[in-house]
């Protein structure tokens, strides 16, 4: 299976990065997206993503950020002198404390309403986490999702490193780029009210993130040091 980008849709957003390209000083654009390049692995971006980043850039984006792989993180381009994050990592992770969805999830997934939202998602979708599954017992459950559930392998939070980086960069007065620094991070992981908050990496796990971000943006060409406790990124 190939994912491609829509053509209509890639045109509209163009169409928005440049008229923002027009009327304000600095563009962000940022891009959800959960796959991944099925010939590599989870932190490889799918196909579409790269070709698109860029001809947003192109359009007039002064940054790109590209996040939901919960890979948890992807390396780094510098296109026309713009940085295009391919996933920085997730920030905040706190799903284990939601107690109620909205009652098409449970509709949808055949599970009724008496059931905790952990106990209410497809099997395989969240087989690498360890969730149960509430599907009926016949084939066709699976077919309101879509049919076969494709997951990565090793699943989500399969990377060398779990964490994340805080990207600060820094423009010149006529808008060029001067710098980047990515400031490593975790999310705590107990106890469960504060599984899922953000906070800085330091020691050893810092070095071994921007290390990690510096061998996953080899592939774009992107050098990243690690000086200071924190990631610098040769621009």
């Amino acid at each position: 299976m190939e994912r491609v980008v829509d053509e209509a849709d890639r045109q509209g957003n163009l169409r928005a990065v440049a008229e923002s390209d027009r009327q304000a000083d600095l563009t962000i654009v940022h891009v959800h997206t959960h796959q991944w390049d099925t010939a590599g692995d989870l932190s490889d971006p799918v196909p579409f993503l790269p070709p698109f980043a860029r001809e947003c850039v192109e359009a007039g984006a002064d940054l790109v950020v590209c996040q939901g792989s919960h890979a948890p993180l992807r390396g780094i381009e510098l296109h026309e002198g713009r940085p295009i994050f391919y996933d920085p990592g997730d920030f905040f992770m706190m799903s284990d404390t939601v107690e109620r969805l909205p009652a098409a999830f449970y509709d949808r997934y055949a599970s009724g309403l008496d059931v905790h939202p952990a106990d209410g998602m497809p099997g395989e979708a969240l087989a690498a986490r360890g969730v149960s599954s509430q599907f009926g017992e016949d084939d066709d459950s699976e077919a309101d999702y879509g049919g076969k559930v494709e997951n990565p392998p090793g699943g989500y939070f399969s990377g060398r490193e779990l964490g994340n980086v805080v990207p600060v960069c820094e423009f010149d007065d006529d808008l060029s780029l001067s710098s980047i620094e990515l400031h490593p991070g975790v999310l705590e992981d107990s106890p469960t009210v504060y599984k899922g908050v953000p906070t800085r990496a330091t020691g050893s796990k810092a070095r071994r993130i921007i290390e990690y971000v510096d061998e996953l943006s080899e592939r774009f060409g992107t050098d990243v040091s690690f000086e200071n406790r924190i990631g610098v990124v040769n621009v």
